[in-house]
């Protein structure tokens, strides 16, 4: 069972074969192979060798590499990537058209090699070294000597100070255990020993790793009595065809192993093809290692001991750019003039008779007269063309006039849209005309709300203060000033 400690192998899913990794400073770089895909050769970063992120392509440009024209399957292998004297080398095979039978009375198999200051790119044109073979990489020894290696078996070549050309004949200095198809060599040093490490069984099911040590760069070779180091002996298990490794240090002189590895996904088909994974590794007190502890490839495993990179957050918000004091003021006064306009606009659209402008109070209910509320609202500014300034009625849930709620002389005739001073204009149906007569009557309060026609607050008793309207508002009664025009 997965857990925040653990992962879940592949650590690289769908289509990600042939896993070569280095480490520079606190930073993990990986190159998968591409075949007849452009851009081509995908890199890949990470700082916990768990969560990887797409940095770029070795190939993205078409003056690097043609590859119109390249068949199914073939195009670039098994790239390997390393960091030398301040920069990426990457070497790869480029597998033209044509039968394999035809090497090598013509070349179909071509090795190159790119170099870029940072793995993002941009990455130099491959340079072509013409020598048959595949998977090539590049060990560079300590004393500043450095060699590509070349299948089958590891075949060594000594290579230019640049490492773009071959200098001197191969030779093979281990020929792999036995098994079909070794290849993928690669060559690691530790404590005085080189190791190289081989991907025999061909890359389907069967596929597995194997080493052999030696004092000298040259041999001769020595097997490892645990071989193959990684090998899919469960045929049930979700992983299978698991080979063609690379071993990587961490700082904390950790070791870890990349491989590719494939998903069966009905019968032995495995639709998102080879796949990259990771497992821990192990040295013992023999100067030997083993993967996983010889158990396979493992579907979960424990995370390594590395940060775990920041996951992607909310984005922290740019802080309020402050503006001139006059524009500030300027852009309140238009909020509060939308505002206003908003408020008698959700009057109307929600059919609500009665609200307490000024004391925040709302009493909902229904357009009186049969209204709806598209209706009142188009017919209302088709029928006083603005003319009406304010309305102030009363009313409450009894269907009697509320005597008891008092509103000031001057605030109903203060009121009035934004953008529009108060004027002398009538405010009484009689005095409007008929636009607003046939209103009044279409809303038809007979009894509930009284419409004055003189001073807004004729409804209610007189001399008492202003004050007094702040007891009305805890009671069941409202006083409605609704400001239109």
């Amino acid at each position: 069972m997965q857990s925040p400690e653990t992962y879940r192998n592949p650590v690289l899913r769908g289509f990600n074969p042939d896993p070569s990794i280095v480490r520079v400073g606190d930073w993990y770089y990986l190159a998968t192979s591409s075949f007849q895909y452009f851009p081509a050769i995908p890199i890949y970063r990470s700082a916990d060798l768990v969560e990887w992120e797409p940095i770029g392509h070795a190939i993205d440009r078409d003056e690097q590499l043609d590859l119109r024209g390249i068949e199914d399957s073939h195009g670039i292998w098994a790239p390997d990537l390393s960091f030398h004297d301040g920069r990426f080398h990457l070497f790869a095979t480029l597998r033209l058209n044509g039968a394999a039978g035809e090497a090598p009375s013509r070349l179909i198999r071509r090795q190159m090699v790119m170099t870029a200051e940072r793995a993002e790119g941009p990455w130099s044109d491959p340079v072509f070294i013409d020598i048959d073979g595949i998977d090539p990489s590049l060990f560079v020894d300590d004393d500043g000597s450095s060699w590509m290696l070349l299948e089958p078996g590891v075949r060594l070549f000594p290579l230019s100070a640049d490492r773009t050309r071959v200098t001197g004949a191969g030779r093979t200095i281990w020929a792999g255990t036995g098994a079909r198809c070794p290849e993928g060599p690669r060559m690691l040093k530790r404590n005085g020993w080189y190791y190289a490490m081989l991907a025999e069984g061909g890359t389907g099911y069967g596929h597995r790793i194997n080493v052999a040590r030696s004092r000298s760069l040259s041999g001769p070779y020595e097997e490892c009595p645990r071989n193959p180091l990684l090998m899919q002996t469960d045929p049930a298990a979700p992983l299978q065809r698991a080979g063609h490794g690379q071993l990587v240090g961490t700082a904390a002189d950790e070791w870890w192993c990349v491989y590719l590895c494939g998903r069966p996904n009905g019968g032995n088909f495995t639709t998102l093809g080879r796949e990259t994974a990771l497992d821990p590794v192990e040295w013992t007190e023999d100067g030997w290692f083993t993967i996983n502890g010889g158990h396979g490839p493992s579907a979960v495993q424990r995370r390594p001991a590395l940060p775990r990179p920041p996951r992607a957050g909310r984005v922290r918000r740019a802080g309020r750019v402050r503006r001139a004091g006059r524009v500030r003021r300027a852009g309140r006064r238009m909020r509060r003039r939308m505002r206003r306009r908003r408020r008698w606009r959700s009057i109307v659209s929600r059919g609500l008779s009665s609200i307490g402008l000024g004391c925040g109070r709302v009493t909902r209910g229904r357009i009186p007269g049969g209204w709806t509320p598209r209706e009142a609202d188009s017919s209302y500014w088709r029928e006083t063309k603005g003319s009406l300034r304010s309305i102030s009625t009363t009313c409450c849930s009894a269907g009697k006039p509320n005597s008891t709620t008092k509103r000031p002389a001057s605030s109903a005739s203060t009121r009035s849209m934004p953008g529009r001073k108060p004027d002398s204009s009538p405010t009484s149906a009689s005095q409007i005309g008929s636009p607003v007569a046939s209103l009044g009557e279409r809303m038809a309060v007979p009894s509930a709300v009284s419409t004055s026609s003189g001073s807004p607050n004729a409804g209610t008793a007189s001399g008492r203060s202003s004050r007094s309207s702040r007891s009305s508002r805890r009671r069941p009664f409202s006083t409605i000033f609704v400001t239109l025009g």
